[in-house]
């Protein structure tokens, strides 16, 4: 099955898969490497106070956003965030105005990239408070 659904992906793109440690064995035997290993957490509650500085993220963003996310992530992942930039949203520097974080709810269980601990937190909590339901993905 597997197999079938590689080849039905567009040459050339990035395929991402997430596997348990039992699937690891047949992924790798696919040719599947790993390029991060992540943690993953469910539940606990935060107070919404503070979280005022996570805004709505303009049109202008957009290229910001995915800009950040290649300098965080090492990656380019355009191709794959593009189409959650609509729901976007960003914590800016209050006195430059310069983008140090976004949360994108739609894109998986919610990407999450920052330029700082305390931006990243702040968006942590945010999505901890406004969508408890989904969880945590956090790379060691």
């Amino acid at each position: 099955m597997t197999k079938s659904l590689i080849s039905l992906c567009r040459s050339g793109q990035p395929i991402l898969l997430v596997a348990t440690e039992m699937g690891f064995r047949v992924y790798s035997k696919l040719g599947f490497t790993t390029s991060s290993t992540y943690c993953f957490f469910r539940g606990g509650t935060v107070d919404g106070k503070g979280l005022l500085n996570v805004k709505p993220a303009t049109q202008d963003d957009s290229s910001l956003i995915l800009n950040l996310d290649e300098q965080v992530t090492g990656e380019t992942r355009g191709w794959l965030l593009l189409k959650h930039l609509s729901s976007a949203l960003v914590i800016k520097h209050p006195d430059n105005g310069d983008l140090r974080g976004f949360y994108l709810p739609d894109c998986g269980a919610g990407t999450i990239a920052a330029t700082d601990t305390e931006a990243g937190i702040e968006l942590l909590k945010y999505k901890l408070y406004h969508h408890p339901e989904k969880q945590l993905c956090i790379p060691e």
